[in-house]
């Protein structure tokens, strides 16, 4: 009997791990971090959206139509898009809903204004697709694709334009400017002289990624303008710089800088 028990021990040891083995095991529990509803796209993965872009097709196609020589821009912030081409811009408030899902709603700035001419048929398209916005991805080498309203956007990223140097001005507001007013524009990293009479205008400048921001820092004392003729394209170009949001190139390498319906288009000089 003695030698039994061990058998018998190791039987029911088998038995039990047999047993064991054959039971089932609960299922993991799969978690995922809630996404706020409202959270802007910086903090969603993936979906970092803050830049100035270039419209590189519209419904699969290269856009046509628009003002000569002023390219249309979109900037995205992480809760604004800002439309802009030539003298026609526009406005909008967008928020990230989930996923690649974004929603949209037109933001008018108090005392914004547009040219006469009327929209283009590529600018009414994507004022009809930011209008119906449903969905914005950005991919791996920086293109953001925005759908809306049966419309399809592909944008790029800008690249940053340098400025430093000596440029003449060459058109403002879409009009040509001529030579002999020799208007010159002085630039390095941070500050924008405007060569005019009674000393001209001085701003300081901030470029990145296609865009610009100015803050004017002297400008012709009230005495000598009032005894001074100046030519009106002297007010304009300082109108259109004080205005200026967007940088862009030229196809001969010059400058246009953009904003508030008005440009100063530049060349070296």
């Amino acid at each position: 009997m003695r030698g039994a028990f061990p058998s018998l021990a190791l039987a029911l040891a088998a038995c039990t791990v047999s047993q064991t083995d054959e039971m089932p095991q609960p299922e993991p529990v799969m978690t995922t971090p809630a996404m706020a509803e409202d959270a802007p796209p910086a903090s969603a993965p993936g979906q970092k959206i803050d830049e100035t872009y270039a419209v590189a097709t519209l419904d699969g196609a290269p856009i046509a139509g628009g003002t000569p020589g002023q390219a249309p821009r979109i900037i995205l912030t992480v809760d604004r898009v800002h439309f802009s081409s030539g003298c026609i811009y526009a406005d909008w408030t967008y928020r990230h809903t989930s996923g690649a899902s974004y929603s949209a709603q037109r933001f008018y700035e108090p005392g914004s204004a547009m040219c006469a001419r009327g929209l283009a048929t590529f600018e009414t398209a994507i004022e009809e697709l930011f209008d119906g916005l449903d969905g914005m991805t950005r991919h791996g080498d920086g293109t953001v694709i925005a759908t809306g309203a049966g419309h399809r956007l592909v944008l790029r990223p800008v690249q940053s334009a340098r400025i430093e140097g000596a440029w003449r001005v060459t058109a403002v507001d879409g009009a040509q400017v001529d030579e002999y007013l020799d208007l010159a524009l002085l630039v390095d990293a941070t500050t924008i002289t405007f060569r005019s009479a009674c000393d001209g205008y001085g701003w300081f400048y901030q470029a990145d990624g296609g865009s610009i921001a100015t803050d004017r820092r002297f400008q012709p004392a009230a005495e000598c303008l009032a005894r001074a003729r100046i030519h009106h394209a002297v007010f304009d170009v300082a109108t259109a710089i004080d205005a200026a949001t967007i940088l862009d190139r030229t196809p001969d390498g010059g400058l246009v800088l953009t904003g508030g319906g008005h440009s100063v288009t530049v060349a070296t000089r």
